[in-house]
């Protein structure tokens, strides 16, 4: 089947692209070495451009999955833009803004209930002195830090199937997520650096 353009409107004609489209393909290659998820080579090779409120996706068979997968990171990228880009670059900012825009995103997007955890655990990291309370934080964080990326992976799985039976698919999901913390471990100490001297914050 010969791939072709497909046009979609979209409200998120502001968020990072790029960002939500390797958010897709990182998914994507997970759910198909750690779950054994069928995802086609067509997948694998669909790619995408926004152009002002059109997400042009180019595929053969794949457009309406991977618009869906597109408008579920990129609702969650948003807020993560606005409360670590926008709010916590400020000179001075108040943390009601900060809860107000976590509690907008948990009742519009119910399903993605670990990245609303993993934005108010971010949030109250911010004021915690206690360093008992400090590590059970950090330790939440890490469990949620890819929640997106999972929501991502559930998604592809339920939609490509698995070859793994359902006891082996939840014992390779129980793997991934430690492997996932392990993983955002490193990645974040790798370029804490570089967020320092850009005066940046983790994506």
């Amino acid at each position: 089947m010969a791939k072709t353009w497909k046009e979609y409107k979209t409200k998120y004609l502001k968020v990072r692209h790029r960002k939500v489209e390797k958010a897709i393909m990182f998914a994507a290659q997970r759910a198909q070495y750690f779950l054994a998820s069928e995802i086609d080579s067509d997948f694998q090779e669909t790619s995408s451009e926004l152009i002002h409120e059109t997400l042009r996706i180019y595929s053969a068979n794949n457009h309406d999955l991977y618009f869906k997968l597109f408008e579920l990171d990129a609702h969650i990228r948003v807020t993560d833009d606005l409360i670590d880009e926008d709010i916590l670059t400020r000179d001075e900012f108040d943390p009601n803004e900060i809860k107000v825009a976590i509690e907008f995103f948990s009742k519009e997007f119910p399903e993605a209930n670990r990245v609303s955890q993993l934005f108010s655990d971010e949030l109250s990291l911010l004021n915690e002195k206690n360093n008992d309370n400090q590590k059970k934080i950090l330790l939440q964080i890490m469990s949620n830090r890819t929640s997106d990326i999972d929501l991502i992976i559930e998604k592809l799985v339920k939609d490509k199937g698995t070859a793994l039976s359902e006891i082996n698919l939840r014992l390779s999901k129980d793997f991934l997520a430690k492997w996932h913390i392990l993983d955002s471990i490193i990645t974040d100490l790798w370029y804490i650096k570089q967020d320092k001297v850009k005066n940046d914050f983790n994506e």
